[in-house]
């Protein structure tokens, strides 16, 4: 066979994979997938390199594709706009449903043709492998949400397209993991928002099981609670010292309270876009006196409210402008009154003073580093790094408190590089009382997948 057309026709069936699966399941496409695309129809990836990747992906088990030998090509050349194609999809500037059109047009006239030795395959979306139930190895994250540090420094980071929680050191090594997809204790259907108490007792929102689960620093599972209460839950914060109170962002656009002892307190909010109203809340935060900031996802907006959920204020609206955010996703609110918002949809993580006015920020659309897409998760350690989950990226990427790109970790191209390669402005937040990081009140949830307002790995 042609090793031209060979490494042409396995490009076309992982990604008609990745799309087919995209497209009816709502699953995010690795970033490697579109990087390895962009610079092969950019010309600076070669053929062979390219099915060297291919390779490595089928042998670590981290996709499937049918036998080799049983995809054949006529004797049709593949047009350039195969090529043309891969780069506009790249980039975003076609969708996966029209590229998977385009992949079947090749396919319906005979310009490649996978077929396969297994009798009871007859189509080709049965001769394509499911990814639904293949789980990434240990240290590579699927559609990482939330994130949480505990007192050692150790990251805590929700790969809830994997249904588990996977750790690791401040350098992005992997630690250990735990979960597995279910509904039994210590199983996930969706984790979201993740949160560390001053004991390190881990919080971790179960969405697809309507619940709140708690487990030691080690993984080992203690207790849960919200399953009366909850639908389809995004985030928490957790009691602090002086507010011994519980908050979930719920699914029912509310924000859910529970006492110390996990009991229903009392719930806020509403469907809609006016005062005290949410759509979509994700994040939720707490400042030094007890105001609750939530992010209102598809309002654009950020909401406070005081601990009994009376409305207070709100701020932003939707654009790319300073002091304008796109689907905001996770807050962080410092000690020393600074607020950090994820801005989901601008790719960037935005600082305000305490008059909500805009002063810097970090990040942009993009594929490299220092760059995010679609980023769901935020936290602060102790010296003032940053740690944001890029979930569209399949990572997560470190800045120090000047924001300047460190390193990265979680997805296949984690190289956990020291190259600055983002333009930053100074963004900073060191937290040294005693307080700690990882009792600041900043959580994450709510995992929206590019150009779609929901998403769930299981059904919600």
């Amino acid at each position: 066979m042609n090793w031209y057309f060979l490494v042409i026709t396995s490009f076309l069936m992982i990604t008609m994979t990745f799309s087919l699966i995209a497209f009816a399941e709502e699953y995010n496409i690795p970033s490697w997938i579109k990087n390895n695309a962009r610079w092969w129809s950019e010309g600076s990836l070669g053929d062979d390199d390219f099915l060297k990747g291919i390779q490595y992906l089928v042998q670590q088990k981290i996709i499937s594709i049918p036998n080799s030998q049983s995809m054949t090509n006529t004797s049709h050349s593949i047009p350039q706009w195969v090529r043309t194609n891969a780069g506009w999809w790249s980039k975003g500037q076609i969708s996966d449903d029209d590229f998977t059109k385009g992949i079947q047009y090749l396919i319906n006239n005979g310009i490649i043709n996978p077929s396969s030795n297994q009798s009871n395959q007859t189509s080709t979306e049965n001769a394509i492998v499911s990814l639904n139930n293949i789980i990434f190895p240990n240290g590579q994250l699927k559609d990482p949400i939330g994130i949480a540090i505990n007192s050692l420094g150790n990251i805590y980071v929700t790969d809830t397209g994997n249904d588990r929680v996977q750790v690791f050191d401040s350098s992005g090594n992997f630690l250990f993991g735990f979960g597995s997809y279910g509904s039994g204790n210590s199983q996930f259907n969706g984790p979201r928002g993740i949160q560390c108490d001053y004991a390190d007792n881990i919080y971790v929102v179960d969405q697809g099981n309507n619940r709140i689960q708690i487990f030691d620093s080690s993984g080992n599972y203690i207790s849960q609670f919200g399953s009366e209460q909850l639908n389809s839950p995004h985030s928490i914060l957790i009691k602090s010292r002086s507010d011994g109170f519980f908050y979930v962002t719920d699914g029912n656009n509310e924000v859910v309270k529970f006492d110390s002892a996990y009991h229903f307190v009392v719930k806020f909010g509403s469907t809609g876009s006016g005062n005290g109203q949410f759509n979509y809340p994700t994040g939720i935060a707490r400042d030094s006196v007890g105001n609750i900031y939530v992010p209102d996802s598809e309002n654009n907006r950020i909401q406070i409210f005081d601990s009994s959920g009376n409305y207070i204020s709100q701020f932003g609206t939707k654009g790319s402008g300073k002091g304008q955010f796109d689907n905001p996703t996770s807050i962080h609110v410092g000690k020393s009154g600074y607020i950090y918002v994820l801005d989901s949809g601008n790719g960037r993580l935005v600082q305000l003073d305490l008059s909500k006015h805009y002063l810097s920020q970090i990040g942009s659309n993009g594929t490299g580093n220092g760059q995010l897409i679609n980023p769901h998760g935020i936290r602060f350690d102790d010296s003032g790094n940053v740690y944001i989950v890029d979930t569209g990226n399949n990572r997560v990427e470190k800045f120090d408190s000047s924001g300047k790109y460190l390193l990265q970790f979680g997805s296949i191209n984690s190289t956990n590089s020291t190259q600055n390669e983002t333009t930053t402005e100074n963004i900073n937040e060191t937290v040294n009382d005693n307080t700690k990081h990882h009792h600041s009140g900043d959580d994450q949830g709510g995992n929206r997948k590019l150009g779609s307002s929901r998403k769930h790995n299981h059904g919600q």
